[in-house]
């Protein structure tokens, strides 16, 4: 009888398989379309494809200097159908589809980015594993974390955490307070703080490329907060410091000038940064035009307007925010730790609303500590040693303060 039973539990679990496979490999929901509000003529983006003009011989360069096989976070041969269940196709992008899928052990849910093998072009392939390379070094509350690496025959799966609200290109046909978009950029600029810090420069952010975790409703106003993660990292690259990168890649309206130029460094990220904001505060780019080409032109120039009506009805902090951060001159122009002092974030309640921490939500996590019994002369020791060593700065003091109330209260 046990015998039997085993037998039975394995066809089963090859049968669920199978069932997997097939769904994963043919699955035809409808996808995500993106709202048609804010399309222009022409493609959006400069094309990998496309950069034999701009730059692709140094690119495939670059990547073939820093990727190796032997960096890739455990990467597993064959389908990951063993240990996720594809519940639907969320989109489809230049290099593959995305797929929600839960963790049949845990049912947590992740994203599925399945991206076909293209034998006869190297680059996507030195791209694909750069992906992965940069991912793993990564470890920040708004950047994408990836959990596993998969490899078949005909495709790469990657497995990352999931973002149920959706990219950030989908909500600018709404208008956004100031204390809503301090807070959303704060995020964005820490990100960027962050990679920037471990020598890695993103290269491609723009609105596709930042999704949205969780929409929170602040108490005080009743408007809606995001919590942000930035993705997509094939392009990204550790680079120098004092040394400027030459290969040209971005997307066009996102672009910095110096990079047209093939000379730049970390900061194309922020003047990326300060077209997505200018778009959300305007509903518009800042450089547009009817074609790539028009873009690029516009974008080497460097002029944009200035005094569109919705940022001209906007706090003087924010317009000068943008200005600093639409600098054309590279050494005028704000790099990330720069755009987190900025005084908009002070004035417009960033950082602090970024920072809060709702009283229930930490009192549920205290209960959840206290609950967990290891050893409650253990548990003091703990909390007695955080208190008493972890240096009291602006990125620990609200954390502290309430393992100090917890110590106190014993």
């Amino acid at each position: 009888n046990n015998v039997t039973f085993k037998i039975k539990g394995m066809q089963n679990k090859m049968k669920q398989e199978q069932q997997n496979t097939k769904k994963l490999e043919a699955i035809q929901e409808v996808q995500v379309l993106k709202d048609n509000k804010f399309v222009r003529k022409g493609n959006r983006s400069i094309s990998l494809v496309e950069k034999h003009k701009l730059g692709s011989q140094i690119f495939k360069e670059e990547l073939k200097l820093k990727v190796t096989i032997n960096t890739l976070i455990e990467e597993t041969n064959g389908l990951p159908t063993m240990k996720y269940k594809v519940i639907q196709r969320l989109g489809d992008g230049a290099y593959g589809t995305v797929y929600l899928a839960e963790n049949l052990m845990t049912k947590a849910k992740v994203a599925m980015k399945k991206i076909n093998k293209v034998k006869e072009n190297e680059i996507d392939d030195m791209e694909i594993k750069n992906e992965i390379n940069i991912l793993k070094k990564l470890d920040h509350p708004n950047i994408v974390k990836i959990l596993e690496f998969y490899s078949t025959e005909p495709a790469y799966y990657i497995i990352t955490s999931y973002c149920p609200c959706g990219e950030l290109y989908n909500q600018i046909k709404y208008q956004y307070n100031e204390n809503q978009l301090a807070v959303l950029f704060y995020q964005v600029f820490s990100g960027l703080y962050y990679l920037h810090s471990k020598n890695i420069v993103h290269r491609d952010l723009k609105l596709e490329n930042i999704l949205i975790t969780e929409i929170e409703k602040e108490k005080k106003t009743g408007k809606s907060l995001f919590w942000i993660k930035i993705i997509d990292f094939g392009t990204a690259k550790i680079f120098e410091k004092n040394k400027s990168e030459k290969a040209v890649v971005g997307s066009s309206y996102y672009i910095a000038p110096e990079v047209l130029q093939k000379k730049y460094n970390e900061k194309c990220d922020t003047w990326s940064a300060g077209v997505i904001l200018y778009m959300l505060i305007c509903g518009r780019a800042p450089f547009d035009g009817a074609d790539d080409d028009e873009i690029i032109a516009n974008i080497k120039k460097g002029t944009y307007n200035h005094f569109h009506k919705k940022l001209v009805a906007s706090s003087p902090e924010v317009q000068d925010l943008v200005t600093k951060l639409l600098e054309v001159n590279v050494n005028k122009r704000l790099s990330a730790a720069e755009a987190l002092r900025h005084p908009w974030f002070t004035k417009f309640n960033g950082k602090s609303l970024y920072m809060n921490l709702d009283k229930e939500k930490v009192k549920m996590y205290l209960d959840r500590l206290v609950s967990f019994e290891i050893n409650s002369k253990f548990q003091q020791m703990v909390l007695a040693f955080i208190v008493h060593n972890v240096p009291d700065t602006d990125e620990t003091k609200d954390i502290l303060k309430i393992f100090r109330l917890f110590d106190s209260n014993d």
